[in-house]
């Protein structure tokens, strides 16, 4: 693989706490922002995966970085998902599943969690590809090439199976059609010289408007940002909660809807102040599911592995 420079800056970061705190804002009716938030997640799962994951992959041979992190993603989730059917019933197993995404019909108590299964799906297509060895081979010689075919062949589905498929039965929520976020994701974050990232913006804003049918301002904007690259590093203070919002973006996505049900309770209807708890809640669930759970168990299994060499 290219030893591609390493990205000295807090944008990502930033963008990543914006779109969490935009989703939970709108849901919650404190504004509208014209939607979106949902999306730029997806794009920042290739720009994740081709920032932190992809390295690591192709010089391991191995796609083990990315099954780990569908596990990380998957067990939580499920078990939330779990719990609350318990407690409000009725159980279903597509939802605990994470695959109701592909059913048209939604839970009787309007229970919807389709960003988180898209998100583990395109995840698991990821896994898939990467687990061919000749791609893995392509990677790592010709890097930016293998993320140009790789944007265009998703784009190439998505117009594919909109031409023969329709849908919209489904809210076009299978990861098969956002897959080009993510495609666009990978690269954002390989695209080096001006050109290359004016074609490459070019052709987001093209995709983005054969896909909505309008140009998504927040959407467009935030990709921009995102591969321009500037090196912009804020203050420590300010980054910190920045940072512990943004590492929590599943979480708070996992649980405002039940956050708002409470607080709404307590405080009343105000949307500033649910939407604020709501984000600090989630993230402070997943420090702590990360802290005793997650970063013990991963630890243990890579005990585990050395045993076994």
């Amino acid at each position: 693989m290219t030893n591609y420079p390493k990205i000295y800056s807090d944008i990502p970061t930033i963008l990543r706490f914006v779109a969490i705190s935009l989703i939970v804002a709108g849901h919650f009716k404190l504004f509208e922002y014209g939607g979106g938030g949902a999306y730029f997640l997806m794009v920042m799962v290739g720009y994740n995966i081709a920032t932190f994951k992809l390295n690591k992959i192709l010089t391991s041979n191995s796609v083990l970085p990315i099954a780990i992190m569908i596990v990380k993603v998957m067990i939580p989730c499920m078990i939330y998902t779990l719990l609350l059917h318990i407690y409000y019933g009725p159980l279903r197993w597509q939802d605990i599943l994470m695959v109701s995404n592909f059913t048209p019909n939604m839970h009787p108590n309007g229970f919807s969690y389709w960003f988180i299964e898209v998100y583990i799906q395109l995840q698991v297509i990821l896994l898939v590809i990467l687990s061919i060895k000749p791609i893995r081979k392509f990677l790592l010689v010709k890097t930016n090439t293998a993320c140009i075919l790789f944007t265009l062949a998703s784009c190439a589905i998505f117009l594919l199976s909109e031409a023969i498929w329709d849908a919209d039965h489904l809210m076009r929520r299978v990861p098969w059609l956002m897959l080009w976020l993510v495609a666009f994701g990978c690269s954002a974050r390989f695209t080096e010289s001006t050109l290359d990232k004016s074609l490459t913006f070019l052709g987001f804003v093209l995709m983005s408007y054969i896909v909505y049918g309008h140009f998504n301002y927040y959407l467009i904007l935030s990709y921009f940002l995102l591969i321009i690259k500037i090196p912009v590093v804020l203050p420590k203070t300010l980054m910190t909660p920045i940072y512990y919002l943004a590492a929590g973006s599943l979480f708070i996505y996992l649980t405002h809807f039940q956050v708002k049900s409470i607080s709404e309770k307590i405080i009343g209807n105000m949307p500033l102040v649910s939407t604020f708890i709501a984000l600090l809640i989630g993230a402070s669930l997943f420090h702590i599911y990360n802290k005793y759970v997650n970063k013990p168990g991963l630890k243990a299994f890579n005990d585990w592995r050395l045993k076994k060499r």
